[in-house]
């Protein structure tokens, strides 16, 4: 089973895209529920034991995809367990670049595909595939 992180900043659609996703019969795992989160020092991150039995309820060898969401500052010690990471983003205005330069700047992605949404300075009156629409494509060509 290929496991897909979607990720990104507060308002990019997230949830949005993962209720569509469903819809069309895939498994996903929205991590803002459940018992996905700890506070540490003030600060909400994966729990590490339930990323990974979530993870390992995905192996390999089995059919299909689940698409997990979730953004904190540790998930990086998981991109590893993820064939692919999909980062939604907003125009600037809308998602401020410092917001995601703070969530990320301790990250590297290994070994890891990252799609990103159009960036501000693209055309964004040039008719674009949906989420869900791209993300379903993306994942039946790999």
């Amino acid at each position: 089973m290929k496991r897909v992180l979607v990720t990104g900043m507060a308002g990019t659609g997230k949830s949005s895209l993962l209720q569509e996703l469903a819809a069309r019969g895939y498994r996903t795992v929205d991590t803002d529920y459940g018992d996905y989160f700890e506070t540490v020092d003030g600060e909400r991150l994966w729990r590490e034991d339930g990323i990974r039995a979530l993870l390992s309820s995905a192996p390999d060898e089995l059919p299909g995809v689940l698409f997990v969401q979730g953004t904190t500052r540790n998930q990086g010690l998981f991109y590893t367990r993820f064939h692919h990471i999909v980062l939604l983003s907003a125009p600037a205005d809308v998602c401020p670049v410092e917001s995601v330069a703070n969530l990320y700047k301790d990250q590297v992605v290994v070994g890891s595909d990252v799609c990103d949404t159009p960036s501000k300075s693209d055309d964004w009156d040039v008719p674009k595939l949906s989420s869900a629409a791209m993300i379903h494509r993306f994942v039946r060509s790999s």
